[in-house]
C-alpha cells in the first residue's frame, strides 16, 4: 500500500472507531462522569438544543463556607490578583460570587482566550461544577463571540451585527 493511501485507511479507520464509541456507556472515572462521545453532535438538530435558559431556576443558594482568600487549601495555589486599582481586581468578583442573591442581580463573567478554552473543550466540565455549586442559575460562563466562532459544547449562541 502506498504512504498516501495508508493515511486515508488510518484516518478513515479512527472516523468509525469513533462511531462506534457513541454506543459505548457513560463511564465513571475517579467520581467525574466522562461525557459521551458523539462525533457527529454538530450534525444533529437535537445537539444544538441542550439547554433552555429560560428553564433553569435557582432552587437553593449555598452561602460560602469563608472568605475565598482565607480558605484556600495548603498544597493549592490560588489565582493571582493582578487587580491594584481601587475597582478591586478580583476581590470584587469574589464578593459578588459570596453574596449571591443580595445582589439581585447574577454574577456574569467574560473571558476571551484561545480556542482550545473558547471551543469549551477545556472548560466545559469546569463551568459545570462551578453552576452546580453555585446555584445553577443559568447557562453559567458564556464565552465572548467573534465573528468567526466554530460553536460550544454547552450553550448554542448566536449573535449579529
Amino acid at each position: 500500500m502506498r504512504g498516501s493511501a495508508k493515511v486515508f485507511v488510518i484516518t478513515g479507520l479512527t472516523f468509525v472507531a469513533l462511531l462506534l464509541m457513541y454506543y459505548l456507556p457513560v463511564m465513571n472515572v475517579g467520581g467525574a462522569q466522562l461525557r459521551q462521545v458523539d462525533v457527529l453532535a454538530d450534525l444533529d438538530a437535537d445537539s444544538t438544543e441542550r439547554y433552555d435558559a429560560e428553564s433553569i431556576t435557582i432552587d437553593e443558594v449555598k452561602k460560602p463556607k469563608g472568605a475565598w482568600k482565607d480558605s484556600v487549601p495548603e498544597g493549592v495555589e490560588p489565582i493571582i490578583d493582578y487587580g491594584t486599582d481601587s475597582t478591586g481586581g478580583m476581590d470584587s468578583f469574589y464578593a459578588a460570587l459570596a453574596q449571591g442573591k443580595k445582589l439581585g442581580r447574577p454574577v456574569r463573567v467574560a473571558y476571551l482566550s484561545d480556542s482550545f478554552v473558547e471551543g469549551d473543550i477545556m472548560l466545559v466540565d469546569l463551568r459545570t461544577m462551578l453552576q452546580k455549586h453555585f446555584g445553577n442559575g443559568g447557562l453559567g460562563w458564556l464565552r465572548c463571540r467573534t465573528n468567526f466562532d466554530e460553536g460550544t459544547f454547552a450553550a448554542n449562541l448566536s449573535s449579529s451585527g
